[in-house]
């Protein structure tokens, strides 16, 4: 994987040896559910925006099928005109400039019951999230 270019995996992810696919939002953007990292396309590049999303997804089962030059953006989410070069860099950039994924959301607490509950997912997210919230999906005396 080049991390310099999209193809419709989550760069964040592939990091950290992850293959996530995007998908589209609310927003004519391509976000992670996992780390919730939003990429808008436009004219062949991909650019990073700066803030994350919020996990309000389109459901369909369309996929990006292909390549685009990964591009920074400035404060404000308008292209800089700065490709990320490599991986070095897209590393830099996703700390520094974009904003931090939050590690417990209510949102993160229904995807990681629904992943264990019915993907066959391991449950140790729904765990640490149900945790944090004091909120377990599991224990029939709530309401």
């Amino acid at each position: 994987m080049t991390n310099t270019i999209f193809s419709g995996k989550c760069p964040q992810c592939q990091l950290l040896n992850d293959d996530v696919d995007m998908r589209q939002n609310n927003y004519p953007f391509w976000e992670c559910p996992k780390c919730e990292l939003q990429i808008l396309v436009e004219d062949e590049k991909a650019l990073i925006l700066r803030n994350r999303g919020k996990g309000e997804f389109i459901y369909n089962l369309i996929k990006f099928n292909r390549e685009c030059v990964l591009v920074e953006t400035d404060s404000h989410s308008y292209p800089n005109g700065k490709e990320i070069i490599d991986t070095v860099h897209l590393e830099k950039y996703l700390k520094n400039k974009v904003q931090q994924s939050e590690e417990f959301t209510c949102t993160k607490l229904i995807n990681s019951y629904v992943n264990f509950k019915f993907d066959n997912q391991p449950e140790d997210n729904y765990i640490k999230q149900s945790e944090h919230f004091k909120i377990d999906f599991e224990d029939n005396s709530i309401q």
